[in-house]
């Protein structure tokens, strides 16, 4: 005669401690990757930034030291969002790979991942352009980077790279989000074409007139802290 095997199942105290387990593990788990994605977004932001740096390079070395004229503060990451020659990247997409790009298409590897996955890069602006810039004579600028025409009123050039004093404490570009300090001292405010938050938490990414790449923390009044 066999003897008979009953399968025993789980008690419910096993269950609880296996589901605490899993509980405790997911815990420690979650945060270390949020820590590695945002580790990331900020490697990858950094890239993108160096290689819109390296195209501005180039850019000025073709064109007589002069940078882009573009149209606006707000940049986007789209070959054009406005109007022939209103976009950074309409000038630098031949820099970037991005010669036979349509209008709305994304320029690859200028933009974080981050900001790739959290917006559409044709309606969110992902950089702001330098709306004041010391020169070379003592007197600052709005437009270092020109002025498209407006009216009767030609357009404005970029301007050369020898009237621009000390570079490389002078940011050309920076991440832009709703919380920016405008040059007129107030935040940027709450817009459809902007992140409402800062993308790296407590740090903005900025691409200097020399061509380095700075983090610059949020709080800080890059208009009139000497340090720029």
């Amino acid at each position: 005669m066999h003897a008979t095997h009953m399968r025993r199942g789980f008690t419910l105290v096993e269950m609880l401690v296996v589901a605490g387990i899993i509980v405790i593990l997911a815990a420690l788990f979650f945060p270390l990757v949020s820590r590695m994605r945002k580790s990331a977004d900020l490697a990858s932001g950094h890239s993108a930034m160096r290689n819109i740096g390296t195209a501005l390079a180039t850019y000025t070395a073709d064109n007589s030291s002069r940078l882009p004229s573009i149209g606006q503060w707000t940049e986007f990451v789209v070959k054009q969002k406005r109007g022939p020659g209103d976009d950074l990247m309409y000038h630098l997409a031949p820099y970037l790979g991005g010669e036979t790009l349509d209008a709305r298409d994304y320029v690859p590897d200028t933009a974080s991942a981050g900001f790739i996955r959290k917006a559409d890069p044709f309606i969110v602006a992902c950089y702001m352009a330098t709306p004041y810039t010391k020169l070379t004579d003592g007197i600052a600028t709005r437009f270092a980077f020109g002025y498209r025409a407006v009216g009767g009123s030609p357009a404005l050039k970029g301007m050369s790279m020898a009237r621009i004093s000390n570079p490389e404490q002078q940011f050309a570009l920076i991440d832009m989000d709703a919380e920016i300090r405008t040059i007129d001292g107030f935040n940027a405010g709450q817009a459809p074409y902007l992140l409402p938050k800062p993308l790296h938490g407590d740090r903005r990414l900025a691409l200097f007139f020399d061509w380095h790449v700075e983090a610059i923390p949020v709080g800080q009044n890059f208009y009139s802290d000497k340090r720029w």
